[in-house]
């Protein structure tokens, strides 16, 4: 979407967000990631 944007630097860091926070979870499936999706938005966010 931020590409679409013509938005690319902030497209790269929210991607960069999501990759750090993944080895976070406790799974990749839904009610087994061990935090709700508000908590898992507020990690990737404390990444950018």
């Amino acid at each position: 979407m931020l590409e679409h944007l013509e938005q690319p630097g902030a497209a790269a860091a929210v991607e960069v967000a999501v990759i750090k926070a993944i080895p976070h979870l406790k799974g990749m499936s839904a009610g087994q990631m061990g935090m709700s999706t508000s908590d898992g938005g507020d990690m990737v966010a404390s990444f950018i």
